[in-house]
């Protein structure tokens, strides 16, 4: 049967009137495939040399780990930086003015 988990992404050609068929997007991801993603949504960044490449962050419980997914060509692939953030989550991305991206995230452990 099909796999329960997985990266779906759909798009909008009319400002969210209406999406296209979603289309799995998980063999990029590597080991962050079936991860949560959000509660943020995507950013698409807007200045610098990377204008325009996706990232994506989201959650995978099973690792009890955060990652970061990057597209380049507008979501046809994907990839999944090296760097993993362990008993992290809820994880969301912001471009700050300078350029520079900021990832926002909550730590699990109790205090």
């Amino acid at each position: 049967g099909e796999d329960a988990l997985g990266n779906g992404m759909v798009t909008s050609a009319d400002g969210g009137l209406t999406w296209s068929t979603p289309r799995n997007v998980s063999a990029g991801f590597g080991v962050a495939a079936g991860s949560m993603p959000g509660p943020g949504t995507a950013l698409q960044l807007v200045s610098g040399s990377t204008a325009g490449r996706l990232l994506v962050a989201s959650h995978h419980g099973a690792y009890e780990r955060d990652y970061v997914s990057i597209s380049d060509d507008h979501g046809l692939s994907w990839r999944t930086i090296n760097q993993s953030f362990p008993a992290m989550d809820e994880a969301a991305l912001t471009q700050l003015p300078n350029g520079s991206v900021l990832l926002n995230m909550r730590h699990r452990a109790s205090p």
